[in-house]
């Protein structure tokens, strides 16, 4: 009896730092470039690099408030943004942008307060593989 054990090979491809843990295991989910845009306003606010932070020990959260001068409402947008795991951070951009509408003193315009519609290369997806595409990931 001949057994073949398979093993998938998978390539993390990011810049340490800058991509969540889920991308550094080389699965990286929709909202892993939330992450990523999280830590760049932060390190625009802190002068740090990521590998400078500190973690909470037993939540893998990261510490970078202290030497930031930064509201309480923009520092959590950024905090959620960066969430060690993927299902606590923002899942959209615009969960993002619907959060930061506010601190800029503007409103989302109606045309922009829905979810657009998935597109493919600019052409409307089908609607069985837009239930995928908006389907949370399990």
């Amino acid at each position: 009896r001949y057994s073949r054990a398979s093993s998938v090979a998978t390539i993390a491809v990011g810049t340490p730092g800058y991509m969540p843990t889920e991308q550094g295991r080389g699965k990286p989910r929709p909202n892993s470039d939330i992450y990523a845009l999280g830590i760049i306003g932060i390190q625009a606010l802190t002068g740090l690099y990521p590998d400078q932070f500190q973690e909470e020990s037993e939540t893998g959260e990261l510490i970078w408030q202290p030497w930031a001068q930064v509201s309480d409402p923009l520092a959590a947008i950024l905090t959620q943004m960066v969430r060690y795991y993927f299902r606590d951070r923002y899942q959209t951009a615009h969960q993002v942008l619907t959060d930061l509408a506010p601190l800029l003193g503007k409103p989302i315009p109606e045309s922009e307060q829905r979810e657009p519609a998935p597109t493919l290369v600019g052409l409307p997806v089908p609607p069985a593989i837009e239930t995928l595409v908006s389907s949370p990931i399990q």
